[in-house]
């Protein structure tokens, strides 16, 4: 999303505050440096990380780990040793977007899906962030956050296209989810699979030669 999307969508009031080197990004991929919203000190604010989760202990950025760490699996996230403190901590993030791909059919006649929100080209996917010091990448650039994507059991619509759905937050349910004053049981509960008539919100499916393609949302 451009900044300006980003600025409408959550009604941050200096449009001026561009996080550094800010670029839209039609394919994002785990490590790549995205915008998050976090609340620290009380104050929302828009922060660069690299979506790949690094735990407290964490030395360096590194990626090569034995286990993925760019989707946390909301089913095993109160025995997670390694975003549980985070969690607990309320150091939950929205992550804003126009849509995420998935691809269905078998190997070598690939489908890819370009998935967003019904009449709503600008959403957001609950996530969870960490904060870094004196953390550097294998380039010597420095790392300050690093963030995570809540995934649940796909709801109905979703089951077609994968096993996993990330969870997205209804617009109305942005301050909630963000309240630092929300317990973490408040918030555990809050990461029940997407219903999409309570939550408002339609999945829409939209075959694409490609990530990176737009999709004809007018078709």
């Amino acid at each position: 999303m451009s900044w300006r999307q980003i600025h409408d969508l959550y009604s941050l009031t200096d449009p001026d505050m561009v996080p550094n080197s800010h670029k839209a990004n039609l394919n994002a991929a785990p490590t790549s440096v995205l915008p998050i919203l976090i609340n620290e000190g009380g104050e929302s604010k828009v922060v660069q990380a690299r979506w790949w989760f690094h735990v407290d202990w964490a030395k360096a950025f590194d990626h090569s780990a034995k286990y993925a760490m760019f989707n946390a699996r909301t089913d095993r996230l109160k025995d997670s040793r390694a975003y549980r403190p985070a969690f607990e901590r309320g150091q939950r993030c929205l992550v804003p977007v126009n849509g995420f791909y998935e691809w269905t059919g078998p190997k070598g006649d690939r489908q890819c899906w370009l998935i967003d929100i019904e009449e709503d080209w600008s959403f957001s996917l609950a996530g969870l962030y960490n904060r870094h010091e004196n953390m550097f990448d294998k380039d010597g650039m420095p790392v300050e956050y690093t963030f995570t994507l809540f995934t649940t059991e796909p709801n109905e619509s979703f089951k077609a296209y994968h096993n996993r759905m990330a969870r997205p937050v209804p617009q109305h349910d942005y301050y909630y989810w963000m309240d630092p004053t929300l317990s973490t049981e408040q918030a555990f509960d809050f990461l029940r699979p997407m219903d999409e008539k309570l939550d408002r919100m339609t999945w829409e499916f939209h075959a694409v030669d490609k990530p990176g393609a737009q999709a004809d949302r007018n078709s």
